[in-house]
């Protein structure tokens, strides 16, 4: 996920009921950087949907983020993560990453990675920080 480090910086802050102990912390302290990731983790509302074992089954399954780092910059900062629980014969994906909803005019970028293939989706409240994917991880 790419966003700027102000829009996630004022998500994680409205979210928290010790907000001036948060705007304390320094932003380049393992501390803020661990608070961010969690509040992250939180937001990633993402399903996968895969083919079943019988012809026309669908299997639905919760996907969760797992290892990761991040780049902080005021501009751009970077959020790159390992994606637990992946099926294999993904046919669609539905993500809704709600951290920043609260922020009207707040737009991030969700990148897709496979290998060498990549697409990105922007997300913002005109689409409710939400999207769909059909066919990026989808093995005929």
């Amino acid at each position: 996920m790419m966003t700027p480090l102000y829009g996630i910086d004022q998500s994680l802050i409205a979210s928290s009921n010790v907000k001036a102990k948060l705007k304390a912390i320094p932003k380049d302290s393992a501390e803020y950087k661990q608070r961010l990731v969690a509040h992250i983790k939180q937001a990633f509302d993402v399903k996968a949907f895969s083919r079943g074992e019988k012809p026309q089954e669908v299997t639905t399954s919760q996907l969760r983020l797992g290892q990761g780092k991040i780049k902080l910059d005021d501009h751009l900062s970077v959020f790159i993560f390992e994606i637990l629980g992946m099926p294999e014969n993904v046919m669609q994906l539905k993500f809704r990453i709600s951290n920043m909803a609260n922020n009207d005019s707040q737009n991030n970028i969700l990148r897709l990675i496979d290998g060498a293939k990549n697409k990105k989706y922007l997300l913002n409240h005109k689409n409710n920080f939400s999207g769909v994917d059909k066919g990026f991880f989808f093995a005929p």
